[in-house]
């Protein structure tokens, strides 16, 4: 029996349109740029899941192995939701990654770990930045078109990074359709993407905690698969940061820290993931973005970037502790005279808040509510079992009914 399998040669990275052309799932299970079949250096790093050094025989076997699995991986997940599906239908796997995206919670140290790694190591950002502002005045290291193509997924569902009763909602494969339509523009889009998916001599970075929502928009469109930093922090420090600098009240910071952390732990199944926090950043930062770096490099195959060792004076120089916001600042907030509210185990312990609220108002019942259940996430972080393939993730929906959650 023969099996024929089509694959789409190109000449370069199909845009958006050309995505929308032909149904890449169902006609092409593999697209390969023609330069990459050209011959070149034996360990040339390309988007696709071999080295192309190989005789044709055994490219030819793995190409097809890769297109059967690829092809019944996408016709078992048929009966997902369509969410579910737009994420399937990015899981073949690769060997290489030319770049990494950096995940995290706003207010959560991601700026920090990428300045580190653009600074230290020459990750490139490939486009203009976001300048530095009086809350984050060593730089966002974030690409403005970047943001802007996150914010504009975010609205046309009518929502903000900050609205935290509609992000929940908000679906990449309504984003997918609207691309699709016309309703969301490609120009800028593209324009990113052919950066992404060109050729490289040091690896990209892209960052924007905006993309803990929008990640299998971006991974549907991508040559390849980026590895993933994902960094956290303590939910009470991002909170409070969150309520002085934008007068959020700690509920609301608390339920943003569940939704991003859930949806990036959701969104990144099957992904090379490298986890750090911002706690092990700032104590131990050489070791720490050192080991970061070695595994993106190692592990996760991530193209060599062009220094390989994080010196002293990139970190002197980019590193003040005295610039973190609310670093232990949950200390502010919590009465240590009580008895902890909750013990989680291996010494991750909630204890009472300190509340603008009276004790048994709807408000303080709200905000409890969603800090046991950001604590709970923020240990098992800790702890590692949140990054077990079988941990049960917390159910988003019951964020719009709070206070039914401590009589669970």
């Amino acid at each position: 029996t023969r099996i024929i399998v089509p694959v789409l040669i190109t000449n370069n990275s199909p845009t958006v349109k050309e995505f929308h052309s032909i149904d890449t799932a169902r006609d092409y299970p593999m697209i390969i740029r023609r330069d990459a079949i050209a011959t070149r250096s034996p360990w040339r790093r390309h988007p696709v899941s071999i080295r192309f050094n190989l005789n044709s025989r055994v490219f030819a076997t793995c190409l097809l192995m890769n297109s059967i699995v690829f092809y019944l991986f996408v016709k078992n997940q048929r009966d997902y939701s369509q969410e579910t599906a737009l994420i399937a239908e990015v899981e073949t796997s690769y060997t290489f990654s030319l770049g990494v995206f950096i995940l995290g919670m706003h207010r959560s140290g991601t700026s920090m770990l990428s300045g580190l790694l653009v600074k230290g190591f020459g990750y490139e950002i490939g486009g203009d930045e976001l300048p530095a502002q009086e809350d984050n005045v060593k730089g966002f290291f974030e690409r403005n078109d970047v943001v802007d193509v996150n914010n504009l997924f975010l609205n046309t569902q009518n929502t903000t990074w900050d609205n935290h009763e509609r992000i929940i909602g908000f679906s990449n494969q309504l984003a997918k359709r609207q691309l699709e339509s016309g309703v969301i523009s490609t120009i800028v889009f593209d324009e990113i993407l052919q950066f992404y998916n060109g050729e490289h001599d040091a690896p990209y970075l892209n960052k924007d905690p905006r993309a803990c929502l929008t990640l299998p928009i971006w991974a549907k469109y991508l040559s390849h698969r980026p590895a993933i930093v994902f960094t956290y922090r303590h939910p009470l420090e991002v909170a409070m940061s969150l309520k002085k600098r934008d007068n959020f009240p700690l509920s609301k910071g608390l339920k943003l820290w569940i939704t991003y952390n859930v949806r990036t732990l959701q969104y990144t199944t099957g992904y090379c993931l490298v986890v750090t926090n911002v706690n092990a950043i700032i104590h131990n930062t050489l070791e720490e973005m050192q080991r970061v770096s070695d595994e993106l490099l190692k592990t996760c195959h991530v193209l060599s970037p062009p220094n390989k060792i994080l010196t002293n004076s990139v970190v002197e120089g980019f590193v003040d502790v005295s610039l973190q916001h609310n670093t232990n600042g949950d200390t502010e907030q919590i009465n240590a005279t009580l008895t902890p509210l909750k013990d989680f185990g291996n010494r991750c312990i909630a204890q009472h808040l300190k509340s603008d609220y009276p004790e048994e108002s709807s408000q303080r019942i709200v905000e409890v509510d969603a800090y046991l259940l950001a604590m709970q996430l923020y240990c098992d972080f800790e702890s590692g079992i949140a990054f077990d393939e079988e941990y049960v993730l917390p159910d988003l929906s019951t964020l719009n009914d709070a206070p039914k959650l401590r009589s669970q």
